[in-house]
C-alpha cells in the first residue's frame, strides 16, 4: 500500500507541469473553437460492415468542439521543432517558452506510412486504413482521469485545433488545421533541475533496459508498473510495445528507482468487428476490441510481453491480486463516471451509458484477470542480473518450491541483503532462466528436495563459475570467458554460441523471439480434382517454443478431410521435434487415404497408350508413416535418416485396369518396412525462387525382406540444381536440373523409378514410365516483361521449360529419350519471393497445364 500512494503522489505531482497544471486555465488555447468530426473516411455499407466490422466507424462522424491554439501565448509562445517519431500518426515536437516540450498528435491516423512504398496505394493499404476505424477518437480523454485515479504518472492530453498560422513554418501544410492532441512531452529538467514530476532523469525503454543491466543498484518499480500494465488492459489497450514507455527515475539514497509514464492511448476503448476481423484475430492474436469481458491474457497482454518478462517477474501472485484489488478500489464508480464525463456530450449520447457498464463490469472481474495474468507469466520466468559481480543462489526447499535471491558481489562476498528475492511454486512455474551479463559471477543451486522445475543459468561475458549441488534439473549455458563447471547428476552444459534471432511477431523488434508457451491455429481445409471432386475438412498447426529453440521447439500439424462424392476421407499427421539439442532434430510424418487415385502405364520406356484414360487409373488405401532424424553439421548442409511404412490395399475394380491384367508385384496387400538417409547440400539464395547458386541431394532406402517383401531391395538417387541470373531490364534467369534414380533387387511397382509429372518431367503424364532406372535433365529460362499493379502491386513475366528423360528396365530402354517443353508467364507480387508461375507443357502424349509457388524446374 505504501507503494501505492508513492506512486498517486509522484502521479499528482506530474500534473504540475502538465496542461492542467498552467495556470489552473486554459490560458494560450486561444478564443476560437473549432466543430468538426474527427475523419469523415470511415463510412461503410452493409457488405463493408459484414466483411471489416461496423467498428467505431459511426463515433469518427460525431461532431466535437475543440479551442484552436494559441501558439503566441500558449506556454509563453511555442516554436516547432521537428516531426515526431511514429509509424502511423502524424506528430509534431513543439517548445514552449515554458522551457517546457510539448508533443502535438493527430486523432487520424495514417496505416500507410509504415508501409513498403509499393503498398502503400494497394488493397491491403486501404484494408489497414479502414481498421483505423476501429479506434475511439477520443480515448485519451477518457484515459487520463483513470490513470490519475491509478496513480499512474501521466501527462494530460488536451484536445486542439493547430492553427493554420505562419508560425509553422515548413509545418504549416502538414499540421495546419489539424485536430489532435498536445500534452507536455515528459523530460528532465535543465541544469540538474528536478524534471517531469520531479524526476531525476526520463529515458526510453532501450536507454532504461542498459542502465538496468549496468547496475543492481537502479531497478523498475515493479508495483508501479503492474499498476499501469492493468490500467492499460482495464482499458483495451493492447498496443504496449516498448516504445510506448518513458520511464522517470527518483533517487532513494544509494539507489534508483524508475516508474513508467506509458503513452500513446490509439488504441485504447478500440472495437473490433466483422468476419475478415475475426480470421485475422486468429492469427494475430493480440488484435482484439475493447468491451465488457476481457479478453484472454496472453491476447490482452502480447504485445507487452518483452516488458513484462522482465519487470513483473520478481512479483508474485499474491502482490499481482493485492494490486489488482487496491486497483478496483481506486476506479470507483464515481471515477468511472468522471472519466465518462470528461467527453463531449455528443460522444455522450452515443457511447456513455455503454462504457461506464463496460468499466463497471471490468472493474468488477480484474481480480480474476490478474490471476489469469500472473500465470501466464508464472510458467516462464527470465531474471537478470546486471554487468556487476553477482551471485545467484537457487535453493530447491522442499515442498515444490524453489527460491532465487540474486546477490551483488561485494570483493568476492555477497551483499547483506538480496536485490532480487522469490520463491517460485513447480505448480505455476516450469522453467526459470537466470541471465547474468558481464564481470565474473557465480552460480549456486542447491538443496536435496526434488523439483520439477528446470533452472537454466546464462553466463555473461566474465570467467563465471557455476555449481550445482541439488538432486534437480540444471542446465547451465555459457560460450564467453574461462568458466568452471561442478554439476550433479541432473546437470548439463551447453557451451555453443547462440545468437538470439529477431522476434517475428514483434512490429518494433525490441521482443526477443518468443521461447515459452504454445500457440495453436486452425484453418479449415477445401481442394478439388477432376477424378474424385470436392474434399472438405480442416487442419491445425500447434507450435511449441523453448529455450534457444528458433522458430519453435516442437511443431504438431495435422489435417482431415472428406469427399463427399467418394464417400472416403484421408488424412496426415506430422510432427517437428527435437532429439539433440539443436543439433539434430526428428520429423515424423503420417498418411493415410482411404481412396488415393493413381496411374499405371506398364513398365518400360516405350509403353503405349491405346485405352481410355480409365484404363490406366485406378484407386487404393494407402498409409505412409515415416520417422526421420536430421544432423546440420554446417549452415548449408542436413544430414537425414530413419525408417519408414508403406501399406496400400487396392480396390477390387483394378481387375478390370491394365494393371489388373499385369499383376504386377505388390498388387494385392502389401506392407513393407524400410530405412532411408539422404544429404542436401543447398546454397541458393532462396529455397522457393532461387536466382542464383545451387544445391545437391542425395538420397538412399533399403526395404529387408519383412512383412510382404519377398526379397530386400533397395534405391538410390541423385539430383542437383543450378540457378543464375543477370542484370538488367530484362533481369534474364537461367536453370538446369540433373537427375537419376536406381532400384536394385525386386521392387513392388509402387517403388518403382518413374518418369513423369510435376519435378520429374512436366507435359508427361505423372508416372508414365516406369523401370528400374531413370535418367532425367532439364533447362528453365526467364525474363521480365513489366510491372503491374492489380490491388497488389507486382512483376510479370515470362518463362520456358525444357526437360528430357528415359526409364531403364533390366538395361533397355527402348524408345529413345522423351522429350517435353514448353512455357509460361509468372507473377510475383509485393517482392520477388511471392512468385507463381503458370505453365503450358507439351510431351508426345499430351499437353498439360501446370501453376504452382516458385519456379517450374
Amino acid at each position: 500500500m505504501k507503494s501505492r500512494w508513492l506512486v498517486v503522489a509522484l502521479a499528482a505531482a506530474a500534473t504540475a507541469p502538465d496542461l492542467h497544471g498552467q495556470s489552473g486555465s486554459t490560458t494560450g488555447l486561444g478564443p476560437d473553437t473549432v466543430t468538426t468530426t474527427p475523419s469523415g473516411r470511415y463510412p461503410a455499407n452493409g457488405l463493408h460492415r459484414l466483411l471489416l466490422g461496423d467498428l467505431n466507424r459511426d463515433l469518427w462522424a460525431v461532431p466535437v468542439s475543440a479551442p484552436v491554439l494559441d501558439l503566441r501565448r500558449f506556454a509563453g509562445g511555442l516554436s516547432p521543432l521537428r516531426r515526431g517519431g511514429g509509424l502511423q500518426t502524424q506528430s509534431l515536437r513543439l517548445r514552449g517558452q515554458d522551457g517546457q516540450t510539448y508533443n502535438f498528435r493527430s486523432i487520424d491516423k495514417d496505416a500507410t506510412r509504415g508501409l513498403d512504398p509499393m503498398l502503400q496505394n494497394s488493397l491491403p493499404a486501404r484494408v489497414l486504413q479502414d481498421q483505423i476505424g476501429a479506434l475511439f477518437p477520443l480515448s485519451a480523454m477518457v484515459v487520463a482521469p483513470l490513470l490519475e485515479a491509478a496513480g499512474v504518472l501521466h501527462p494530460n492530453p488536451r484536445l486542439v485545433v493547430l492553427p493554420d498560422d505562419p508560425l509553422l513554418g515548413e509545418f504549416r501544410e502538414e499540421f495546419g488545421g489539424l485536430l489532435g492532441w498536445l500534452e507536455v512531452r515528459p523530460d528532465e529538467g535543465p541544469d540538474g533541475e528536478p524534471g517531469f514530476a520531479g524526476s531525476t532523469r526520463i529515458v526510453g525503454s532501450p536507454r532504461l533496459l542498459e542502465r538496468l543491466e549496468e547496475s543492481p543498484l537502479e531497478q523498475v518499480d515493479a508495483q508501479a508498473y503492474l499498476r499501469a500494465r492493468l490500467l492499460d488492459v482495464f482499458v483495451g489497450d493492447w498496443d504496449r510495445h516498448p516504445d510506448q514507455w518513458r520511464w522517470a527515475s527518483f533517487e532513494r539514497g544509494d539507489t534508483v528507482s524508475w516508474y513508467p509514464i506509458p503513452r500513446d492511448r490509439d488504441w485504447a476503448l478500440s472495437r473490433l468487428d466483422g468476419a475478415l476481423v475475426y480470421v485475422a484475430g486468429r492469427y494475430f492474436s493480440h488484435y482484439r476490441g475493447f468491451g465488457p469481458e476481457y479478453e484472454p491474457a496472453f491476447n490482452a497482454t502480447f504485445t507487452g510481453r518483452a516488458l513484462d518478462r522482465r519487470i513483473l517477474t520478481r512479483l508474485d501472485r499474491a502482490d499481482f491480486l493485492r494490486t489488482a484489488e487496491d486497483l478496483q478500489h481506486a476506479l470507483s464508480d464515481d471515477v468511472i463516471a468522471d472519466a465518462v464525463s470528461r467527453l463531449p456530450s455528443t460522444y455522450q449520447a452515443e457511447v456513455g451509458e455503454g462504457l461506464a457498464a463496460a468499466f463497471t463490469r471490468r472493474r468488477d472481474r480484474l481480480l480474476s484477470f490478474a490471476g489469469e495474468y500472473y500465470e501466464l507469466l508464472a510458467g516462464w520466468v527470465d531474471l537478470y542480473g546486471t554487468d556487476e559481480e553477482e551471485l545467484a543462489l537457487v535453493e530447491h526447499t522442499g515442498g515444490g518450491r524453489t527460491r532465487v535471491r540474486l546477490f551483488h558481489l561485494i570483493r568476492n562476498e555477497p551483499a547483506p541483503d538480496p536485490y532480487l528475492d522469490r520463491t517460485f511454486l513447480e505448480s505455476e512455474t516450469q522453467e526459470i532462466r537466470i541471465f547474468l551479463h558481464g564481470d565474473e559471477d557465480r552460480v549456486e543451486i542447491r538443496g536435496t528436495n526434488p523439483s520439477d522445475i528446470v533452472v537454466r543459468a546464462i553466463g555473461g561475458g566474465g570467467d563465471d563459475e557455476f555449481l550445482d549441488e541439488s538432486t534437480g534439473t540444471s542446465v547451465f549455458h555459457d560460450h564467453r570467458g574461462d568458466n568452471e563447471f561442478t554439476g550433479a547428476l541432473g546437470s548439463a552444459f551447453d557451451e555453443d554460441d547462440w545468437e538470439e534471432p529477431p522476434d517475428q511477431f514483434s512490429a518494433t523488434h525490441q521482443s526477443k523471439a518468443r521461447d515459452w508457451g504454445s500457440w495453436t491455429l486452425g484453418y479449415p481445409v477445401f481442394s478439388y480434382n477432376s477424378d474424385e471432386g470436392f474434399y472438405l475438412g480442416a487442419g491445425f498447426r500447434r507450435d511449441t517454443y523453448g529455450f534457444r529453440h528458433y522458430p519453435y521447439e516442437r511443431r504438431l500439424t495435422g489435417r482431415a478431410v472428406f469427399g463427399p462424392a467418394v464417400g472416403r476421407a484421408r488424412g496426415s499427421l506430422g510432427f517437428d521435434f527435437p532429439v539433440h539439442g539443436r543439433a539434430v532434430r526428428g520429423f515424423f510424418s503420417g498418411y493415410a487415404s482411404g481412396r488415393e487415385v493413381v496411374r499405371f502405364f506398364g513398365f518400360g520406356n516405350d509403353t503405349q497408350i491405346t485405352g481410355e484414360d480409365d484404363f490406366y487409373q485406378f484407386t487404393r488405401d494407402e498409409v505412409r508413416l515415416e520417422l526421420e532424424l536430421t544432423g546440420t553439421p554446417s549452415d548449408h548442409v542436413v544430414l537425414r535418416a530413419g525408417p519408414t511404412f508403406h501399406f496400400v490395399d487396392h480396390d477390387d475394380v483394378v481387375e478390370q485396369r491394365l494393371i489388373g491384367q499385369i499383376q504386377p508385384y505388390g498388387l494385392d496387400r502389401f506392407a513393407q518396412f524400410g530405412l532411408g538417409a539422404g544429404i542436401a547440400w543447398d546454397r541458393r539464395d532462396h529455397p522457393l525462387v532461387p536466382r542464383s547458386g545451387w544445391l545437391l541431394e542425395a538420397e538412399g532406402h533399403v526395404t529387408p525382406s519383412l512383412a510382404d517383401v519377398e526379397t530386400t531391395y533397395g534405391s538410390g538417387s541423385a539430383f542437383a540444381r543450378w540457378y543464375t541470373h543477370g542484370d538488367g531490364r530484362l533481369e534474364p534467369l537461367f536453370g538446369l536440373r540433373l537427375g537419376a534414380e536406381q532400384v536394385w533387387g525386386r521392387a513392388p511397382y509402387h517403388s518403382a523409378a518413374y518418369l513423369g509429372g510435376p519435378g520429374s518431367s512436366l507435359g508427361v503424364r505423372e508416372h508414365r514410365f516406369a523401370g528400374d532406372r531413370v535418367v532425367q535433365a532439364g533447362a528453365t529460362g526467364s525474363i521480365f516483361l513489366t510491372p503491374f499493379y492489380l490491388f497488389l502491386p507486382g512483376k510479370l513475366g515470362l518463362h520456358a521449360i525444357s526437360e528430357t528423360g528415359r526409364v531403364w528396365l533390366d538395361g533397355e530402354s527402348p524408345g529413345g529419350w522423351h522429350a517435353s517443353y514448353g512455357g509460361g508467364l509468372w507473377v510475383s507480387l509485393v517482392n520477388d519471393h511471392t512468385l507463381v508461375s503458370f505453365t503450358i507443357a507439351r510431351s508426345e502424349d499430351r499437353t498439360g497445364l501446370y501453376f504452382g509457388l516458385g519456379w517450374p524446374l
